[in-house]
């Protein structure tokens, strides 16, 4: 046997948006159902450095399937300006369960970026209202792209609203999708005020409020990804109905990270795990569901399907 080494292009081209929605499906169908492993992800930390390091190892079995592997990936915030490097880097390592060999090492980014908006995608088809024409997304970078591509293929998109600051960032993105759909920047109101909205920032002071969301908007709040940050205020956490993807992980590095620590949020505030949802175990949305909000740390088992 020999090994794969699938580079970021390679990675991109293989990994459709369509199979990788369905992986995670998957995935979140063995976790809630016992069939996964998936040890608590680890952190090395690099203040000297402004950034760091985590570990994400998993097993997951769906029936059809089984998959192991590890992703090793990074946040260096200063790569951009002082290196010319992502923000992001990592490389996944996709073994064969029965033997351990490792079939393939591939570029963990664009595994990252694909598995991120997957997540928001499956949530979004169990929580969003199902007309949902109108996307909003706050932030710009390189994860609003792929919430764009899985979102759209789960909902009949027709307009979307970019918020962000940088407005090199917006003009990009407007020319990557004014093909397809209507784009225009806007607020965060604006954005916040669509059927479906995407937060996908690294902030920690939040920069959504409640004035700022529509009454039957579903979130996606995919940008917390450690302890301390925080994108969406309070107020919207604790009257929408929130749905996570991991107690453990959500609870200490997820955007429910700080409410709960200081108590504002509590665990009768956490309506449910998408894999709940999924297996039908607990109610997508209802008829009686105002704001939803869909709380995403990103899973080890997410990266490993969307390996596989």
């Amino acid at each position: 046997m020999q090994t794969l080494l699938l580079n970021s292009e390679e990675v991109d081209a293989n990994a459709r948006m369509e199979r990788v929605i369905e992986a995670i499906e998957g995935a979140f169908t063995a976790y809630e159902q016992g069939t996964a492993q998936m040890p608590p992800k680890s952190y090395i930390d690099l203040p000297q450095y402004n950034g760091d390091f985590r570990s994400m190892p998993a097993y997951l079995d769906t029936g059809a399937w089984d998959a192991a592997g590890i992703k090793w990936i990074n946040v260096h915030t200063d790569n951009p300006e002082q290196h010319e490097l992502p923000t992001v880097l990592g490389t996944v390592i996709y073994s064969d369960p029965e033997t351990a060999f490792p079939l393939a090492i591939m570029d963990g980014r664009v595994v990252t970026m694909k598995r991120t908006g997957a997540a928001a995608a499956v949530a979004t088809d169990y929580l969003a209202i199902s007309g949902a024409r109108s996307l909003g997304i706050v932030g710009a970078g390189v994860q609003s792209y792929t919430q764009v591509e899985a979102i759209a293929r789960v909902r009949d998109i027709e307009e979307i609203v970019i918020s962000d600051l940088d407005e090199a960032h917006v003009a990009a993105f407007i020319d990557a999708f004014s093909d397809q759909f209507t784009v225009r920047e806007g607020s965060i109101a604006e954005a916040g005020h669509c059927d479906v909205l995407s937060t996908v920032t690294p902030v920690e002071s939040p920069i959504v409020a409640s004035e700022h969301i529509g009454d039957h908007t579903h979130i996606n709040a995919m940008g917390a990804d450690a302890a301390g940050k925080h994108e969406i205020a309070d107020a919207v956490l604790t009257d929408a109905r929130v749905v996570i993807d991991d107690h453990e992980q959500c609870t200490h590095s997820g955007e429910i990270n700080v409410p709960y620590a200081s108590g504002v949020l509590t665990d009768e505030d956490i309506a449910a795990e998408i894999g709940e949802i999924v297996v039908g175990r607990a109610p997508g949305r209802t008829s009686t569901d105002g704001v939803t909000v869909f709380e995403s740390t990103g899973l080890a088992i997410q990266d490993i399907a969307t390996a596989h």
